[in-house]
């Protein structure tokens, strides 16, 4: 009898396909993975707009001391924007007369697909 040396035919072709099905379920793995990455990082960027809008059109708004009652409160859903939410906090930082008039303005935007909230800070003064 003969020895063997090396692989057959049919060994190759085996190992051929055992390597491109592990190499295809990879594939498969990394590209689901990435698809959910960049719909959160859409979810995300949406958040920091919707913060962002928010907090520009509360500096924009002149009625410096009717801002706590137009604007404090939690919108569920943003219009227009499904799934979103977002709670506006303005808190009047004026400890006594005469003290500096500035109010803190907090916007946090919220979805279910985001690990966590987005959530944006800024100081107004009423000058």
């Amino acid at each position: 009898m003969r020895k063997r040396q090396g692989f057959t035919l049919f060994e190759v072709l085996v190992a051929l396909v055992l390597l491109g099905l592990g190499l295809a379920s990879a594939q498969a793995l990394l590209t689901d993975r990435l698809v959910r990455n960049v719909a959160q990082e859409g979810q995300r960027a949406t958040a920091h707009q919707l913060a962002d809008e928010r907090i520009d059109r509360i500096l924009a708004d002149p009625d410096y001391s009717q801002l706590e009652t137009r604007f404090n409160g939690t919108e569920t859903p943003v219009p227009g924007f499904a799934g979103f939410g977002r709670n506006t906090w303005i808190v009047n930082n004026r400890k006594r007369s005469g003290d500096p008039a500035f109010k803190t303005i907090t916007v946090r935007v919220w979805h279910a697909a985001l690990r966590d909230t987005v959530s944006r800070t800024t100081i107004r003064s009423d000058q």
